[in-house]
């Protein structure tokens, strides 16, 4: 792939169960080197994590149930969704930035900005 040859790595959203670290490829036009960038607040493996189209947010899912959204200049949290029951599979960002699709034993849809499930 690529996208991934050309990428610089990092290790990321280390605070997981099963102390298995989580490497996350960041592409070349992100303007980031790997030693800034370190997310930890989950308290499960790492299942999903996906940049937003803009470069300045993430978003990642775990089996702790909840969806993360950090803000990549600072490496903060910026919002925890949760409302699943089960393990969170995969999220995925809209092409606009404003919403956040995450996929457990059920859909939900969710805005970035205030955490609410649509």
């Amino acid at each position: 792939n690529s996208v991934l040859k050309n990428s610089k790595f990092i290790s990321a959203l280390q605070n997981n169960l099963a102390g298995v670290p989580c490497t996350v490829a960041i592409p070349d036009t992100i303007n980031i080197s790997p030693e800034d960038l370190r997310l930890i607040g989950h308290e499960g493996c790492i299942n999903g994590v996906q940049w937003s189209s803009d470069g300045k947010r993430i978003v990642s899912c775990s089996d702790d149930k909840t969806i993360r959204i950090w803000d990549v200049s600072t490496g903060t949290l910026v919002l925890t969704l949760e409302g699943h029951i089960y393990k969170v599979y995969n999220v995925g960002w809209s092409p606009d930035g404003k919403h956040v699709a995450s996929c457990s034993y059920g859909i939900n849809i969710w805005d970035s900005s205030t955490g609410a499930i649509l």
